[in-house]
């Protein structure tokens, strides 16, 4: 089955990147779902857990087919937009909006007063504190700005960069480079990947030609996955273990081992060979994502809560989810596949909105959930992509509403929109 997987994941990655010819959002998915399944070459999987692999398991012949399965789902899917049998029109074309200086400025300003409340609330621990689990430990306010602090960033970093102002983009960067500093990844690495599809828009995609491009992705990939064996000693100012480290251990096997991708596969190849099962209803959590208080009582149980003392009981911290384990664990290969059918949609539904829209700041913020959907689907479950999805809409409404509001009293002071932020 080893050799069925390979067969299909490179015969899946040549057409994406030599037959398909452009980036979209399936193309994100793509390559996000063959980074979690880097496992699937090396035919085990394991929990790391410091400098030990725990957990260790040869992966199952049934966690393959969910793994090939979910790679065919998306060639299929991009087959049918590519060759025209989903015909998607574009929409009008882009206008100039003159809020989108002002909407850049507010995010800004936004991101650094947040972050100077995350600095007094946790008394500096969030530059200063090795470990970042027990920074935000007991003070969930500091948590909610740490929040708005990153994403407020990562939309002026955006926007920064399809607007053409060099200078916000440069200040939105290192504000997000203060965040993975501080030992925080997710949003800059979304970040950088819808840079990235957007500055493949319109152009022709092969390797052969953006061979610097692709050379800048493998990097950024690099420094994401090796910066988090790293960071806590650089916070803590312990270089020359860092250089013991390098030197004296093998540095690739090390960083290898230490993808989340191993987690992941674990989860889904443990629920398998286990035949973990969840209630049906498990997703009736769903019901709580479009309201920001509870509607219902009771604690919400999600994914992780279910399996995680179950399969892997004694793992200190959180081992995150998998959308392919959570529809498995329901009814086996059917959900599954619904869930597949699912995930197509979504992916359809987000190229579809975003081939309809013709404001940069609408585009920013689709582009935005969608690589994050895409890309972090893989590694979460259904309830928390979703949570993670209504916080990043939340956050751009609110810095929305304060420039409209600031444009309006501009306009009643000035007689006019200012258009130069």
């Amino acid at each position: 089955m080893i050799i069925l997987f390979i067969i299909t994941a490179l015969v899946c990655s040549y057409y994406f990147v030599s037959l398909k010819g452009h980036v979209d959002i399936v193309t994100i998915a793509f390559f996000s779902n063959l980074l979690f399944f880097i496992p699937g070459f090396l035919g085990y999987t394991f929990i790391q857990v410091g400098d030990l692999k725990v957990y260790a398991s040869d992966i199952a012949q049934k966690t393959y087919v969910v793994m090939i399965l979910s790679m065919l789902s998306l060639i299929i899917t991009s087959i049918l937009l590519d060759k025209k049998l989903i015909i998607i029109k574009a929409g009008f074309r882009e206008k100039p909006d003159s809020m989108v200086p002002l909407f850049i400025n507010i995010s800004i300003l936004f991101s650094i007063l947040c972050f100077v409340f995350v600095l007094q609330l946790t008394n500096f621990d969030i530059i200063l504190e090795g470990e970042k689990e027990i920074i935000f430990s007991g003070n969930s306010l500091s948590k909610s700005f740490h929040s708005a602090f990153r994403y407020a960033a990562a939309f002026a970093f955006i926007l920064s960069y399809i607007s053409n102002k060099k200078s916000h983009f440069i200040i939105s960067l290192f504000l997000l480079l203060v965040d993975i500093y501080c030992g925080f990844r997710s949003v800059a690495s979304v970040s950088f990947i819808s840079i990235f599809f957007f500055y493949f828009q319109g152009k022709r995609f092969s390797i052969a030609k953006y061979r610097k491009a692709a050379i800048v992705v493998l990097f950024c990939i690099f420094a994401m996955t090796s910066y988090k064996n790293f960071y806590h000693l650089i916070k803590e100012g312990k270089f020359s273990e860092i250089h013991q480290k390098i030197t004296t251990e093998n540095i690739t096997e090390r960083l290898i081992s230490r993808l989340p991708s191993f987690n992941q596969i674990s989860i889904l190849n443990a629920c398998i060979k286990e035949k973990f099962v969840i209630p049906k209803e498990h997703f009736k959590i769903l019901i709580e994502i479009p309201f920001p208080f509870r509607i219902t009582s009771g604690e919400l149980i999600t994914f992780n809560d279910r399996f995680q003392d179950y399969l892997f009981p004694n793992i200190p911290g959180g081992l995150a989810a998998n959308p392919f384990a959570e529809f498995y664990s329901l009814n086996g290969f059917p959900s599954l596949i619904l869930f597949l059918v699912l995930n197509a949609f979504v992916l359809l539904l987000f190229t579809f909105l975003y081939s309809k829209l013709n404001s940069q700041k609408y585009k920013m913020i689709l582009v935005f959930c969608a690589c994050f959907y895409a890309f972090y689907l893989n590694r979460s479950d259904l309830y928390r992509i979703l949570l993670i999805m209504r916080r990043i809409i939340i956050y751009f409404f609110i810095i929305n509403i304060c420039v409209v509001a600031i444009a309006q009293v501009n306009w009643k002071i000035t007689g006019k929109i200012n258009q130069h932020g």
